[in-house]
C-alpha cells in the first residue's frame, strides 16, 4: 500500500476536536505541533520533540450522511498516517443493509511538554518518586482479569456483532 501524505491537512489549525491549535509543520516525522503558538525551537529540540497520543473512540451509522462524513474523515487521517486505528469493529445492521462501525483510534500531535502539563518543563519537580512495589511491579495492569467468555457476554445481552446488539 503507498505510503499518504499529511500535506492535504495543513489547512488544519485546529480546535476542540485536537484540544488545542494546530501549527504546521510540527514534527520531523510530520505531525503537527499542538500548543496555544508554535514554539521557536532549535533543529535538535524540534528532534526531540514529544509526541502526545490522544485515543478517541465512536460508533459511526454508516447510513446517517453525518455519521459516514465523520467516519470518513478519521479514516481518511489513518490511512495517511496521522491517526492510527487501534481497534474496529463492523456490525452488518439488516433493515438499514449498511454497517454501524466501532472505531477506535489515536490522534498524534507534537507537543511542548510545558503547553499542556504544567511542572514539566524548567520549572519541574526532579524528586525521586517511589514507584509501585514487587507485588506490582513486571505485571501490565489488567493481566490478572479473564476476560469473559461468549457465553457470559451471551447471557448478559452484550453479544458482540449480532444483529439487535451491534454493541
Amino acid at each position: 500500500m503507498p505510503s499518504g501524505s499529511m500535506l492535504k491537512y495543513f489547512r488544519e489549525s485546529g480546535g476542540e476536536a485536537h484540544g488545542g491549535n494546530l501549527h504546521w509543520p510540527g514534527t520531523v516525522d510530520g505531525f503537527p505541533f499542538r500548543g496555544d503558538k508554535a514554539p521557536t525551537l532549535r533543529q535538535s529540540e524540534v528532534e526531540q520533540l514529544p509526541l502526545a497520543l490522544d485515543y478517541h473512540s465512536r460508533s459511526f451509522k454508516l447510513w446517517e450522511p453525518e455519521d459516514r462524513k465523520a467516519f470518513d474523515l478519521v479514516m481518511d487521517r489513518v490511512v495517511n498516517g496521522w491517526y492510527m486505528q487501534h481497534k474496529r469493529f463492523d456490525n452488518f445492521i439488516e433493515s438499514q443493509q449498511e454497517y454501524i462501525v466501532r472505531l477506535e483510534w489515536v490522534q498524534v500531535y507534537g507537543e511542548y511538554p510545558q503547553s499542556k502539563h504544567p511542572g514539566s518543563g524548567s520549572d519541574a519537580d526532579t524528586s525521586t518518586v517511589q514507584l509501585a512495589g514487587p507485588a506490582t511491579q513486571g505485571r501490565p495492569a489488567g493481566r490478572d482479569r479473564v476476560p469473559p467468555t461468549n457465553d457470559q457476554l451471551i447471557a448478559a445481552g452484550a453479544r458482540m456483532g449480532t444483529p439487535g446488539h451491534p454493541y
